[in-house]
């Protein structure tokens, strides 16, 4: 499982992220660079800020208004991959963070991550 959410201090825009036991900050503007120097990282948390940030330009800014939770896709468990198809992360909930306790409905959170393209 994957779950992601931004913030903003002091003028500065952060990813906070990972898996269901690994979660680190890296700056949106230099992620993958922060993400890299990161100490301890684990390769599967390595992974999905790296699918986050290949569809970054949608994805952050649904971030910044709600907590993402998606399942790692990497053909290692129930779900293979063809030969073509590169590890992703399936998004699924959108939790709003101006109201923690309105989790939208599966069918909702669909709809808003297909509106954007995801």
């Amino acid at each position: 499982m994957s779950v992601f959410t931004c913030f903003t201090h002091e003028g500065v825009k952060y990813l906070f992220g990972g898996t269901k036991t690994v979660h680190r900050i890296a700056r949106v503007d230099y992620l993958m660079d922060d993400i890299k120097n990161t100490p301890n990282i684990t390769p599967l948390a390595f992974d999905m800020f790296e699918c986050f940030s290949k569809n970054a330009d949608k994805l952050i800014p649904l971030a910044e208004s709600y907590c993402m939770v998606g399942e790692y896709m990497d053909g290692k468990h129930l779900i293979p991959l063809s030969q073509d198809q590169s590890p992703y992360i399936q998004w699924f909930g959108l939790i709003d963070r101006s109201n923690p306790e309105t989790v939208h409905s599966i069918t909702h959170s669909l709809k808003m991550l297909s509106d954007v393209g995801l």
